[in-house]
């Protein structure tokens, strides 16, 4: 399916600043590898993460992948092709998800300052790449950033707790971008017709990302 969106569907008007790449930072598609200063990333968030996963979980993860994958690669690149301003949005088989996906009122609030931001700790210990950093406003007129991630859902999925991995991108950010205060942390969860955002305060992110890189350092020293 091909989406041909409504260009005067209201937009915020504020003007924005896009974030600037790091520099001599470089993100290897088909290795999903991290170079920095010609040098490679050993972990990324992911890692962290799911390092200590019980052996079911990641079963059922590797035994759904042709699920999942294919349905998250599209409708990612469908939002990150809305938020950097596509004017016709290729959907494939994933309509139902797309769709309420990018009627949601959230983007009439806010524009991307980032997309697909590749990030890495300044020590060269672990790189991610967060989904999207929007600024705008809330329905009250305050003004706000936002860090957040998208996940897909299968009609029965649930919201997971998402909490360490934005910690982990927010820690970054806070590395390379000290002056940009971040207000709230979300998840928006996209499911066949409908849409639900998780909302996090961005200190509780922080606290449980290093909560879980201790617990990945105990696990791995030699990081």
């Amino acid at each position: 399916m091909t989406t041909t969106l409504n260009k005067s569907k209201p937009r915020p008007t504020q003007e924005i600043s896009k974030l600037q790449p790091i520099p001599d930072l470089q993100f290897l598609e088909e290795t999903h590898q991290y170079l920095w200063k010609g040098q490679t990333i050993p972990i990324s968030t992911t890692s962290v993460l799911s390092f200590d996963q019980d052996d079911a979980a990641k079963q059922r993860i590797a035994d759904t992948r042709h699920i999942w994958e294919p349905r998250g690669n599209t409708v990612h690149a469908v939002l990150q092709s809305y938020l950097e301003g596509a004017a016709v949005l290729s959907e494939g088989e994933f309509g139902e998800w797309c769709q309420p996906l990018l009627e949601h009122c959230l983007w009439s609030r806010y524009e991307a300052l980032a997309t697909e931001y590749r990030l890495v700790d300044k020590k060269g210990r672990f790189a991610g790449s967060l989904d999207f950093l929007l600024k705008g406003t809330d329905p009250k007129g305050n003004q706000r950033v936002l860090l957040g991630d998208l996940k897909t859902k299968s009609a029965s999925g649930r919201c997971g707790d998402h909490k360490a991995q934005l910690g982990g991108y927010a820690s970054m950010l806070a590395q390379w971008h000290p002056t940009l205060w971040i207000d709230n942390c979300i998840v928006v969860n996209s499911f066949p017709g409908r849409v639900e955002i998780t909302t996090y305060e961005t200190q509780d992110c922080l606290d449980a990302w290093e909560e879980q890189w201790s617990r990945f350092q105990a696990w791995s020293p030699s990081f």
